[in-house]
């Protein structure tokens, strides 16, 4: 295995800041292991709402993640083919992978529209009833090992 980690972010900040206007619209990332994954092979790990979060400004170089073991973090084990779907501002990092096995996941991102480049959609924006503001890691039990 390789020691390859994701450290802490969101995916509104992390992966879509590179081509979208600051304020992209919220979307849901949904992450299925192609390998049971655990602690040892660099699963992912997840801050849920109800934990201490660090400041509104903040990203992946914030003293808040300075330590090692940032509080409340959940450590998901998921068997191959579970899934895990998280709101694009859930703050989220995989470990290194310090197994002697690859851990292969299958990663895809939805949106009510088309993302654009100025931050809005292609169709007209949904109504706050229909996309929480914010979210959380809506996990099934029987797939997620707590």
């Amino acid at each position: 295995g390789g020691v390859v980690a994701f450290g802490w972010h969101t995916d509104a900040n992390e992966q879509l800041m590179m081509c979208l206007a600051p304020t992209p619209r919220p979307y849901v990332s949904i992450w299925v292991p192609l390998q049971d994954t655990d602690a040892a092979n660099g699963t992912l790990e997840m801050l849920p709402r109800e934990a201490r979060q660090p400041p509104r400004d903040a990203d992946k170089h914030h003293p808040f993640f300075a330590a090692d073991a940032v509080e409340g973090v959940e450590v998901l084990a998921v068997r191959a083919g579970g899934a895990v779907v998280f709101a694009s501002d859930i703050w989220h990092r995989s470990a290194p992978n310090r197994s002697a096995h690859v851990r292969r996941v299958f990663y895809a991102q939805f949106s009510r529209g088309a993302l654009l480049a100025d931050g809005t959609y292609s169709s007209p924006d949904p109504s706050p009833q229909s996309v929480p503001a914010g979210g959380e890691c809506l996990c099934g039990e029987s797939l997620v090992e707590r």
